[in-house]
C-alpha cells in the first residue's frame, strides 16, 4: 500500500499535468522552489497544510482534491484494512 506522501505525490502530479504546468511554473505560482515541488511529487516529503493550500490555489482547485482519501474495509480475521481511493 502506498504511503501518504506517495498518495499525495500521485495526486499532485496528476493535477499539475492536468493544469499544463511544469514543476517550475507551479512552484513560481505557489511561491515554492521547483525542487520542493519535485520532492513532493516523488513522495520524499509530507506537505504541511499551508503547502497543500498554496498548491491547490496555484492549481485553481479545492484543497480537498490534493488530500488522499482512504476507504476502510473489514477483514474476517484481523483489523480493518485501508485502501487508497482513486480520485
Amino acid at each position: 500500500m502506498p504511503t501518504v506522501p506517495d498518495a499525495f505525490a500521485a495526486l499532485l502530479t496528476k493535477e499539475r499535468e492536468r493544469a499544463g504546468l511544469t514543476q517550475e511554473r507551479l512552484g513560481q505560482i505557489a511561491g515554492m522552489d521547483r525542487s520542493s515541488v519535485g520532492a513532493l511529487e516523488r513522495g520524499l516529503n509530507s506537505p504541511k497544510l499551508e503547502t497543500v493550500m498554496k498548491l491547490a490555489s496555484a492549481l485553481e482547485i479545492d484543497t480537498c482534491e490534493l488530500i488522499p482519501q482512504m476507504r476502510w474495509r473489514m477483514t474476517p480475521a484481523g483489523p480493518p484494512v485501508g485502501e487508497w481511493v482513486e480520485q
